[in-house]
């Protein structure tokens, strides 16, 4: 094994954490898929979805089809496949904190490095023989762990809104000397779980595979002016020892991804990436990177169940809406359409209610001109919000 050259740790908004939804069981983290993944997902997929969601003879079914192709007002709906389960039941609640061990968590991650913690803020700190900072750590809220000798980052661009954005060339399957995806997600559950944290239960996992010849070949650092400046590229290069897996995690709630939607009209808001609640790459060395994209927490949930607004009457919604937009030859396409739950949860905030909305995928044509957004509506009143 290597020795690392410097670390840097920052916890900072809420791990990833135990997903204990009230009256279901856990269930494993299942096979990887293997072969190129299709359209519907970027990378292969670990499988960790609970099936087993509380039952009740009173309980409300939300029914909504597979695709929806229909013309209202300027509105045409072409959306082939509804990115939502066929039957819904829903059942309202609240997101709360989870009881885990940060601290005990990064302590771990220093790997035995001294520290020390500031007085006034709870951070903890880590600084080297010249008195330079190798490692900052916030046990509050999450934990956010980079290992900065192996730029990953400068290589691997997760952001679709970025003309570098390339996880497509990470898609195709290897299998590394240290293990399987399988394997090495395991590992990785296990020591989350050490502190109370279970990424293994209610979790959508998409696998990528880095391999050091296209983290060569896809390496990019420019300077303020845009430049390509090859001096702050990898030193030594890429070789094989920084081979590694990189898992995209995200929390479902009643078979429902967690999302954003936060940059509400954002056109990439469909990529998996960009809704990616934890980002974690492991080596053979163990994890290089924990990278938490958004507040992950339990949900606890009611006995009740609560109805959705159909398809057809969300659609109905979408017109209602695009229609105070635009000029009188303002047309619009509807594509795409994903029902998720949302929540306004923060550690430094009270208990937050769970809310199911639908994305939509317009396209906006204006004499020729078009232009790409995301509408969100809630799934139970069918208005448009914002958080």
């Amino acid at each position: 094994m290597r020795n690392n050259n410097k670390l840097l740790v920052v916890i900072s908004s809420l791990l990833m954490s135990a997903l204990l939804i009230s009256c279901q069981k856990e269930t494993p983290v299942s096979q990887v898929e293997t072969g190129i993944p299709d359209q519907s997902s970027e990378a292969s997929s670990i499988d960790t979805q609970n099936e087993s969601t509380p039952v009740h003879h009173d309980e409300i079914v939300n029914s909504f089809p597979e695709s929806f192709n229909s013309q209202i007002g300027n509105c045409q709906f072409s959306i082939d496949n509804i990115d939502s389960p066929r039957d819904v039941v829903f059942h309202p609640g609240t997101a709360c904190n989870t009881d885990a061990d940060y601290m005990g968590f990064a302590i771990e991650l220093l790997n035995g490095a001294n520290y020390y913690v500031s007085e006034y803020t709870g951070e903890l700190f880590v600084k080297d023989s010249n008195g330079i900072y190798e490692y900052a750590v916030d046990p509050v809220e999450t934990i956010c762990f980079t290992d900065y000798s192996i730029p990953y980052f400068q290589s691997v661009n997760l952001d679709p809104e970025y003309d570098n954005y390339n996880l497509t060339a990470y898609q195709v399957p290897h299998t590394f000397a240290f293990g399987t995806p399988d394997e090495c997600y395991s590992r990785i559950a296990e020591q989350f779980a050490k502190y109370g944290l279970d990424i293994t239960t209610d979790v959508d996992v998409e696998v990528y595979y880095l391999d050091h010849e296209t983290l060569a070949r896809e390496e990019l650092v420019t300077d303020h002016d845009g430049n390509i400046d090859r001096s702050k590229y990898k030193e030594g290069g890429w070789t094989e020892h920084d081979d590694a897996y990189m898992f995209l995690v995200n929390q479902n709630c009643q078979d429902l991804s967690v999302a954003f939607q936060e940059s509400v009209f954002w056109p990439d808001w469909f990529h998996s990436s960009s809704n990616a609640g934890i980002v974690i790459i492991y080596n053979e060395d163990g994890i290089q990177v924990i990278d938490p994209r958004m507040q992950i927490c339990q949900f606890k949930l009611n006995e009740v169940t609560e109805k959705l607004r159909s398809f057809d009457e969300m659609a109905e919604s979408v017109a209602e809406y695009l229609s105070g937009r635009g000029g009188e030859s303002t047309s619009y396409q509807i594509t795409k359409a994903k029902l998720y739950v949302m929540h306004g949860f923060s550690e430094k905030f009270a208990d937050q209610t769970i809310e199911p909305h639908w994305a939509f995928y317009v396209i906006q044509n204006d004499d020729g001109k078009t232009k790409e957004f995301v509408l969100h509506l809630n799934a139970i009143t069918g208005e448009y919000e914002t958080k």
